[in-house]
């Protein structure tokens, strides 16, 4: 298997430490040596709904799309977030990913 990295895998991964330098404990927490182990669907699976909780931020949603689209531009807006979390309406919870999806349900 060849891999041919896209530049939306940079920017993905750009939104990715931007979330593990504002939100340290929700990487801690993930075992990411375990997806190396073929019988462990668990950390594929807790992946995959950390993406759709990404996708699905009020705040966050707009940056991955931005990020998986190669829209520089609009992740330049990334700025804003860090000067105040109450910014253009954000609530505190909204920052978290996991919080805003866990308030929904």
């Amino acid at each position: 298997m060849w891999y041919k990295p896209e530049p939306s895998d940079d920017l993905v991964s750009w939104v990715l430490l931007i979330l593990a330098i504002l939100f340290p404990t929700q990487f801690a927490k993930f075992p990411a040596y375990r997806l190396q182990v073929p019988e462990s669907r668990e950390e594929v699976e807790g992946l995959l709904r950390f993406q759709g909780e990404l996708e699905s931020s009020s705040v966050w949603g707009a940056l991955w799309r931005d990020a998986t689209n190669v829209n520089v531009e609009g992740l330049r807006q990334i700025k804003d977030l860090g000067l105040s979390p109450t910014r253009g309406g954000i609530t505190a919870s909204e920052w978290d990913p996991s919080a805003n999806v866990s308030q929904k349900a």
